[in-house]
């Protein structure tokens, strides 16, 4: 199982373009396996969706590349929420499942009686 959240944002400021462009959204952010995350999709209020391309000039590549980089930079004010959100669901994720050790006692014991029993 692969932990991803759903990261909000509202008047996400970027400027790579020389102008402020106000974004608002959500970001699905994916476990990039080391504890950190990777920004796995974004999707623009309004509906539109951008998706991880390597390459490519477009507008929605160019877009998505500038949210990205300003989610990765915890210097950010939405990065440093993204990086506190993902670090509570990453520790919430990591920890033991209670239910879990709850039925393996409970399976232990019958199996238990059911060994005594014949």
């Amino acid at each position: 199982m692969t932990l991803e959240i759903e990261f909000g944002f509202d008047e996400l400021q970027i400027t790579d373009f020389n102008a402020g462009l106000l974004l608002y959204g959500k970001a699905y952010l994916k476990s990039a396996g080391d504890g950190d995350f990777i920004v796995q999709s974004i999707e623009l209020d309004g509906g539109m969706w951008l998706h991880n391309v390597r390459e490519g000039q477009t507008l929605q590549a160019l877009i998505y590349r500038a949210i990205a980089a300003t989610l990765y930079d915890e210097k950010t004010p939405y990065g440093a929420k993204a990086a506190e959100a993902w670090g509570e669901a990453w520790n919430e994720y990591r920890q033991p499942d209670p239910d879990r050790a709850y039925d393996e006692r409970r399976d232990a014991r019958i199996h238990t009686f059911l060994e005594a029993a014949q």
